[in-house]
């Protein structure tokens, strides 16, 4: 079973879901979470599970070690959601990186805090932080990059990558390198950046900049919005998708099972 190190403010009740550690808290108060580390001065890292990242981490240590390194980790995929009800503390909703984009960046500006986006495309990264700033007056954005695209950094780039953070020294940085890579990397370089909340956000500033659209809230409620996805993409998303459904029954006995274990 994975564990999260626990971050210096825990205090929320945590909930385990298909083997991982979730905190049960709302959009809202992980916002104020990551408002406080920074005016704390601590470093922590947030991720965001989904069931392909829960079927990811079964195969993937350095996925594993990111997970263990996190600070918050939070249900991004509405089966954790689900699974979370069949007993023990249940999670109250659904956090994606994507929604803690908009209200984090609103509470940025309102406090002086700056955002450093790290991913995706330049013209990408250019409109999201316009629209963002648009949406937020005095939002400090101290820093736009696009990596070079492929499996992972060489050493080289990493240094190059986190030297340029340091220098821009953001409050708040918003990695968008999908998954396991953002994870993978953020862990990796952790000690080493000079900022105080490191988000996962995947596809979250393809959507803020209108490149991919978001599935309507019906859908995202209902725990459907994968399938707009898959509609969206069926060439890159089929096999992924049909991979992850395979495990659902698998994963949902399992936490049965463990629910059942731990009855007083």
């Amino acid at each position: 079973m994975l564990s999260v190190t626990p971050a210096p403010d825990r205090h929320y009740p945590r909930t385990t879901v298909f083997g991982v550690d979730i905190d049960v808290t709302t959009s809202a108060s992980a916002v104020e979470r990551i408002l406080s580390w920074c005016r704390l001065g601590w470093r922590q890292l947030v991720v965001t599970p989904n069931l392909d990242h829960v079927v990811a981490l079964r195969s993937n240590p350095k996925l594993a070690a990111a997970y263990e390194r996190a600070g918050l980790v939070l249900a991004d995929g509405m089966p954790l959601v689900w699974a979370s009800r069949l007993g023990g503390p249940p999670l109250p909703e659904r956090v994606t990186g994507a929604d803690l984009i908009q209200p984090l960046c609103r509470a940025a500006a309102q406090e002086g805090l700056s955002v450093f986006f790290l991913g995706s495309r330049m013209p990408v990264l250019e409109e999201a932080a316009r629209r963002l700033s648009d949406m937020a007056p005095g939002l400090k954005v101290a820093g736009l990059y696009e990596p070079p695209h492929g499996a992972d950094f060489d050493a080289a780039e990493d240094d190059r990558i986190v030297e340029l953070i340091r220098a821009a020294r953001p409050d708040i940085l918003f990695l968008a390198l999908g998954m396991p890579k953002q994870e993978i990397w953020a862990a990796r370089n952790m000690d080493r950046l000079e900022t105080h909340a490191v988000l996962c956000i995947g596809a979250g500033l393809d959507y803020i900049a209108g490149k991919v659209s978001r599935a309507p809230r019906i859908l995202q409620r209902t725990g459907l919005e994968w399938v707009w996805r898959l509609l969206s993409e069926p060439a890159r998303l089929g096999p992924r998708y049909g991979r992850d459904i395979a495990w659902v029954p698998r994963l949902f006995l399992e936490q049965l099972l463990h629910v059942w274990r731990r009855r007083p």
